[in-house]
């Protein structure tokens, strides 16, 4: 007994929505979850923001990012940013508004229970073509990828007390 062409339509528009390349794949930003005191503190700062999940990110864009990148979440990593003892978070922050909001690297650092954002790129321009990821050290600090889609990576290192 063969599938109709009613049912083979159906299924494979499951198969498609379920396959990485169409699915938002958001669970991805779970895996190393910001410290909720951490997301308190971003909040109060930037109200109106929020880390990017794959969903935010155009199918074009999604797809290429999870081909490089199929594990991790584009709007937040963790590594030794600052120093080689503590680890610390980064986060690529959009607004709620639409491509008109912008976008903020801030890498949070924990001293003695507080945290606190360091604003390393403040960008007024649209965020759905951008995501973050950790650049493993070599023999130092974790260095901070901002990819741009379609144009290219800049990486920052904490280097004498600023991100450049």
């Amino acid at each position: 007994m063969g599938l109709g062409t009613k049912s083979a339509g159906i299924l494979l528009t499951m198969v498609l929505l379920a396959s990485p390349a169409f699915s938002s794949r958001d669970d991805v930003c779970d895996a190393d979850p910001l410290p909720e005191e951490a997301q308190r503190v971003l909040k109060e700062r930037f109200p109106s923001m929020y880390f990017e999940k794959p969903s935010d990110l155009s199918q074009e864009y999604r797809k290429q990012w999870f081909e490089k990148h199929p594990e991790e979440c584009p709007g937040l990593t963790s590594g030794h940013f600052l120093g080689l003892t503590k680890r610390s978070y980064a986060v690529l922050l959009v607004g709620s508004k639409g491509a008109l909001s912008g976008a903020k690297v801030v890498v949070m650092a924990e001293t003695s229970g507080k945290w606190r954002p360091i604003v390393v790129n403040d960008e007024r321009m649209s965020y759905y073509y951008q995501a973050i990821y950790k650049v493993a050290r070599k023999g130092g600090l974790d260095g901070l990828g901002l990819i741009t889609f379609e144009q290219g990576s800049k990486v920052y290192r904490y280097v004498n007390g600023k991100f450049r």
